[in-house]
């Protein structure tokens, strides 16, 4: 059964998507602030398009920021918030930050997926620390997750093939 969203939500949703596919986040976090001023709760999806226009953006700072008040405000995030975070931060050097996100989302019950372990790997590799490459393969593995295309040939040099 379809679960029915206040159609303002999801106006405001699409706007923040698209100001944050513009690069325009100024506008974005003007759209996110609007519908609390107007009493409408923003929901996962409203926060998780603007999340991923901040990390697209180069804006991890506002990226973070946002996430903290979503949880604050009881939006659970789901894999595609965590999705944009950790490739992110990944693509950014910041693994340690990258890592932390991962190990909340296990915390709160939010299983990763192939593009999560994928990042990190290739993150691993990039930095020269194979073993851990390794460790998360096969934790990725051991979850029945399998690499796909991208995983093969992506950033990691397409050195991810010789880790298996």
């Amino acid at each position: 059964m379809l679960k029915a969203h206040s159609p303002i939500v999801v106006t405001y949703s699409i706007l923040v998507n698209m100001f944050g596919e513009l690069g325009d986040l100024r506008m974005g976090y003007f759209a996110l602030n609007d519908t609390q001023f107007l009493g409408i709760s923003p929901n996962l999806v409203t926060f998780t398009c603007l999340i991923d226009g901040s990390c697209k953006n180069d804006r991890f700072d506002m990226a973070l920021d946002l996430y903290d008040r979503m949880t604050s405000l009881s939006v659970l995030p789901n894999v595609f918030t965590f999705n944009a975070l950790v490739d992110a931060l990944c693509k950014k050097g910041m693994l340690w930050r990258a890592v932390e996100m991962f190990e909340k989302m296990h915390e709160i019950g939010v299983p990763a997926n192939v593009v999560i372990y994928t990042s990190l790997i290739n993150r691993y590799i990039k930095k020269g620390d194979f073993d851990t490459a390794v460790r998360y393969l096969n934790r990725m593995y051991e979850r029945g997750i399998r690499l796909d295309v991208k995983g093969y040939g992506g950033e990691g040099g397409g050195y991810m093939g010789t880790l298996q």
